[in-house]
């Protein structure tokens, strides 16, 4: 019924966008189209299967000989969202270089007042009170920019997105980066493979110096989804893209109401587009929609339950995320899982960053050392 009445809204929206395209037409309208297409795939049951690869000859060695390196992961994720609830799966299995595989399992979901997610890999449930987004939800409208570093660590929109970092900020969902600004300009209308577009540049700025920006091309009778993304590395090259993204197949669903089937990120390796000028492939993203409905009909207990196998380690936790309660499963009543004291849980975050910051001091080294063997 849902999907009915969306088909319906769909035209009164066409109808709208239309005539609204006046002189004075900015980001603001645009934001305003997308939040209203965005809605319509609110209730959906979608399957897609992602696969990514790496180029082994742009990979920087790691530091930590222990450490694996995953030169291919593929997925399969289901997502199904419903009323305010949502619930997803997903399986991957990463390849290594040493040939060695990784195959965790991700379920998440929420009821709207409980969210609950299980890592297989970590043998590990957190049960949150209230709703939380996830991340990986199928987004047809942040395909473009979900593999990209967009400044926000969780679950974004891209109507949410488009509104500025301010907004951002205020998004708990989101949890923007601090320091991270993010100014969106309107450049106009171009066409894209016959498609009437509206072409969006996105600029993320370190203070107030701009580092990463993205040109966006929204096709207006395709629900204003991205068909095509151009991104820059400032610093690197205000001209060579070193990733562009792209859709490749659109399916209308019903009269107005498209998705796109089939869609791909390519990154390229920074120093060969600054040292040499050219573009040299360092990971690619790809994208398929395996079935899709907009029509989905599930009972609640779909959105709470899950299976849960005996010694996975269950957290209890606030709507801060905080732990309030732990446990294993199928373990004695009095046999409690040992809590995260705050000063251990703040040790190993700072343990964290101080190796994050370590690793990111050796990388820039590396890339000076490089231009300075490689000048232009």
């Amino acid at each position: 019924m849902r999907f009915i009445v969306g088909s319906l809204f769909m035209l009164g929206i066409s109808c709208v966008s239309s005539a609204c395209l006046g002189d004075d037409f900015g980001v603001d309208d645009v934001i305003q189209l997308v939040r209203e297409n965005e809605s319509i795939y609110a209730d959906i049951d979608v399957k897609v299967s992602e696969r990514y690869t790496t180029n082994p000859d742009t990979v920087v060695p790691l530091l930590d000989p222990n450490m694996k390196i995953s030169m291919e992961n593929t997925a399969h994720i289901w997502s199904v969202g419903q009323n305010g609830m949502y619930r997803i799966e997903a399986a991957r299995e990463y390849l290594h270089t040493d040939g060695t595989t990784h195959s965790p399992r991700r379920v998440g979901m929420s009821d709207g007042r409980t969210t609950r997610s299980l890592n297989s890999g970590l043998n590990v449930v957190n049960k949150i009170d209230g709703h939380q987004y996830n991340k990986s939800f199928f987004l047809p409208h942040m395909l473009m920019l979900r593999p990209m570093g967009t400044g926000c660590r969780k679950y974004v929109t891209l109507s949410r997105y488009l509104s500025g970092s301010d907004a951002l900020r205020r998004d708990k969902d989101c949890r923007w980066q601090s320091g991270i600004e993010l100014k969106v300009s309107y450049e106009g209308r171009d066409e894209h493979q016959g498609l009437q577009c509206h072409k969006l540049v996105i600029t993320l700025l370190a203070g107030e110096i701009p580092h990463t920006r993205w040109t966006l091309w929204l096709a207006e009778h395709r629900n204003y989804i991205p068909v095509r993304m151009l991104g820059f590395t400032l610093g690197v090259s205000d001209s060579i893209p070193d990733c562009e993204g792209a859709v490749s197949e659109l399916k209308e669903l019903a009269p107005g109401i498209w998705c796109p089937m089939e869609s791909h990120v390519t990154s390229y390796d920074p120093g060969a587009i600054q040292s040499e000028s050219r573009q040299v492939m360092q990971w690619r993203q790809e994208y398929l929609v395996e079935s899709i409905s907009l029509d989905p009909s599930y009972p609640l207990s779909f959105f709470q339950e899950m299976s849960v196998p005996d010694g996975t380690a269950i957290y209890e936790m606030n709507k801060e995320s905080k732990i309030v309660d732990s446990y294993r499963k199928g373990a004695p009543q009095n046999a409690k899982e040992p809590k995260m004291s705050t000063n251990s849980w703040w040790n190993f975050r700072l343990f964290l960053w101080g190796n994050a910051i370590f690793i990111g001091i050796v990388l820039v080294v590396m890339f000076v050392q490089k231009r300075r063997r490689d000048p232009k």
